[in-house]
């Protein structure tokens, strides 16, 4: 009797014990942008719209928005 409780235990084991754990997603990188084709596309402007500039309190960083976009 020991045994077959033994074998029907180890049966109902097996698959918990046998799972690998999940694999952790890649960590998100800007330059790979999710396996996207990224391209580079020169802009010239001399006027936009939606824009915001500020300066740094010490007046050594710029911080300027496009749009929304920084």
């Amino acid at each position: 009797m020991k045994r077959l409780a033994f074998a029907f235990l180890s049966i109902l084991a097996t698959p918990v014990l046998g799972q690998a754990k999940p694999a952790e997603p890649p960590k998100w990188d800007v330059s790979t942008a999710g396996g996207a084709t990224l391209r580079q596309i020169p802009i010239d402007v001399t006027e936009g719209t939606w824009m915001d500039l500020d300066v740094s309190p010490d007046g050594r960083t710029l911080a300027f928005a496009l749009l929304g976009d920084i």
